[in-house]
């Protein structure tokens, strides 16, 4: 854990001495020999994965009740398909179409680690 040295927290530059990051210019680098701070780090990334599965996750709704509404509109015999009445019909396209958005929404985006290193590190391996 001795060789990971310093890395700045808002960009993931490593370096292998103590400063400000040469490309954030402002921001301090943090002691990765601190199991704390490799804990912070491990948060960071985590926070971003959360942020973005929480917009995936509204943008999925969203994006499931105007696709749902339009094919309606569009192919209106769709909300008759079930033998039930027609508001809870296109409910269930809804909620259908709003899955099917958020499953290949989190296929195509990904949060790329910041700090990918840093779980090596906390379990031993290489950094």
């Amino acid at each position: 854990m001795s060789n990971v040295g310093f890395v700045c927290p808002e960009c993931g530059h490593r370096a292998q001495e103590a400063g400000t990051c040469p490309t954030c210019q402002d921001e301090a680098l943090l002691d990765c020999t601190r199991p704390d701070v490799l804990q912070l780090l491990m948060e960071m990334d985590q926070r971003r994965r959360d942020r973005l599965e929480g917009w995936t996750r509204i943008g999925s709704v969203l994006l499931g009740i105007v696709l749902a509404i339009l094919l309606v509109i569009v192919f209106p015999p769709i909300s008759g398909l079930l033998p039930l009445p027609r508001f809870m019909n296109v409910v269930l396209l809804m909620v259908g179409v709003g899955g099917g958005c958020y499953f290949l929404l989190t296929r195509l985006i990904r949060v790329r680690p910041r700090f990918p290193w840093v779980e090596d590190v906390v379990a031993g391996g290489p950094s």
